[in-house]
Parts: C-alpha cells; structure tokens; sequence
C-alpha cells in the first residue's frame, strides 16, 4: 500500500466499520448501537453515551453532518484535507472525540489509566485477540510508562487520521464499532 493511501485506508476501514448496514453514511443510529452494546454498570453506560454524543456534534459541527448523515465521501474528504492541512499538534475535534469515546470504554476502572491487562481485555471483549494486542498496546504506551492516557490515544488518533505511514495502530479505534 502506497504511504499517501494508508490513512484513506484506515479511514475507510473505520467508516466501513461504523456504517452498521452499508448505506454509505453514518447515523446516530449507528452509533446508538455501540451504546446500546454496553453492558457495564449504569454510570460506565452514560459516560460512553456522552462522549458518543460529543463525538456525533462534533462531527456536525465540522460540518460533515447532513441531515443526520454522515457520508462516506465527506468523511474521506475531511480527512484527506486535514491530512494535507493540518498544523502540527493540532487536534480536530471529531478526532479527539473518537480518541475520547475509545478511552471511556476502555477506561473502566475511571483512574485515568489503562494498563495492558485493561487494554487486551477491551479488545477482547470485541473479538480482537492474539499477540496484535499486546503489540498495539507498546506502539501506543508513548512513553513506556506501562499504562495508557487520554493524551496518548488523542496522539493516536490525530496520526489515525493524518499519518501517511501504514504501520499507525488501528484496532484500538475501530473496536468499539465491532459486534
């Protein structure tokens, strides 16, 4: 995969992944789905529905919302312009929302950190395993400090999003989308 193509694969993937029944936009609806998966306690649940709320009015307020739909297209375009234009460090909002919403599901314990053990068992519980766990866990833990922060899935997200090289971890982002 040419370097230039890796973040439109990886943002394809991801509104592939959000786009529960293929119609070529993403609803409230599909994110009411992952909401609606949740099965921790009653305060976990509407921490996760809020920062799914805050991440579908960002997506608005960036202007990809149309009618209550998000299309394929301007999804891929958004992030293609950002890629292109972006300053250094800058953080859109939509991507720091989804960096947010990842965080609060994995986050369970609400100690402000999710260690490895928290982390496989986040992907685990949406069918990701195997060694590609454990491996994502180290590309992400920016530091080495054992443990994982906001700030370090909203680096991840920003390169998610913008970095043209094929190797940025991905499975993190796209697992709350999954069955």
């Amino acid at each position: 995969m040419a370097a230039v193509g890796a973040y439109q694969q990886r943002v394809r993937e991801l509104f592939d992944t959000i786009d529960a029944d293929l119609d070529g936009a993403i609803t409230w609806g599909d994110f009411r789905r992952v909401i609606d998966r949740q099965t921790g306690a009653e305060p976990q649940r509407r921490l996760v529905e809020e920062e799914f709320d805050g991440l579908w009015a960002a997506l608005r307020d960036a202007g990809l919302d149309r009618g209550g739909r998000v299309l394929r297209g301007e999804f891929l375009a958004d992030a293609g312009r950002r890629a292109a234009g972006s300053a250094p460090g800058a953080t859109p909002d939509h991507v720091t929302r989804f960096a947010d919403a990842a965080y609060c599901l994995m986050d369970t314990g609400r100690d402000g950190r999710v260690g490895k053990a928290r982390f496989r068992r986040y992907l685990e519980e949406r069918s990701i395993t195997g060694p590609a766990a454990v491996e994502e866990f180290g590309r992400l833990d920016r530091c080495g400090a054992g443990f994982l922060t906001r700030a370090d899935l909203c680096a991840a997200g920003r390169r998610f999003f913008a970095d043209p090289n094929p190797g940025v971890p991905r499975k993190w982002l796209t697992a709350p989308f999954f069955a």
